[in-house]
């Protein structure tokens, strides 16, 4: 017995069956064995492959293929698109197009997910801890060369001018109190301060439009 495989699709269908390929082209008819049939309706049928009986409408079968293959193709585009977004939640790499979907994409007039950076949080943070230490390094320093300007007073005999003596001590004040601010809240923290930061030196206020300027790639308007 024998089968007639209809494909009134706009798809050119290649299929295996027994080592060997049948392509089945749109608009084409072909009569085969059943078995053959069999296996490549099953594995075809929903991208709109039909069987064409003796006495069967050929309108109605085609349209009811080419109602199967445009619902194929967008649930390929959909899927595609899920696993995309859920990848990118995810923090994973983006999946690339496969050609055959980006034809069935551009057939059906559905967006495709497009490429994404993946938000590197190691390198963030790494990048946070680097500056905390680097301004901590700053403060030690500069906290090591008022004692050493002090003590060099102090053995010469000579008074160290309180004024400058006050101006060191109020930055350094100042700075303990942003020092450890990381990225995540050190925004937050500026807007709540912004009316004191306002009356500080001018060091302290450069150290934060810097500090500001690194995490946010923006400048800090005070």
């Amino acid at each position: 017995m024998s089968t007639v495989v209809f494909n009134p699709t706009n798809e050119t269908f290649d299929a295996q069956y027994i080592g060997e390929t049948v392509r089945i082209k749109p608009d084409m008819k072909l009569k085969m064995d059943d078995p053959r049939a069999r296996h490549i309706l099953n594995e075809l049928g929903a991208r709109g492959l039909s069987p064409l009986e003796f006495g069967d409408d050929e309108e109605k079968v085609a349209a009811e293929g080419k109602k199967r293959n445009l619902s194929f193709k967008k649930k390929q585009v959909m899927v595609y698109n899920q696993m995309n977004e859920a990848r990118r939640q995810q923090n994973m790499p983006y999946m690339e197009v496969p050609d055959q979907i980006r034809e069935y994409s551009t057939e059906l007039g559905i967006g495709i997910i497009e490429p994404y950076n993946i938000k590197d949080t190691e390198h963030e943070e790494l990048a946070s801890l680097r500056a905390e230490r680097d301004e901590q390094g700053k403060q030690i320093k500069d906290l090591t060369n008022m004692v050493q300007r002090l003590v060099e007073a102090q053995e010469a005999g000579t008074e160290v001018p309180e004024e400058e003596t006050d101006d060191e001590k109020e930055i350094a004040t100042n700075r303990m109190k942003y020092i450890r601010q990381g990225k995540g809240t050190f925004e937050g923290w500026v807007k709540k301060n912004k009316e004191l930061i306002g009356a500080w030196p001018e060091a302290n206020q450069s150290e934060l439009r810097t500090k500001y300027a690194e995490f946010y790639n923006k400048e800090l308007v005070l």
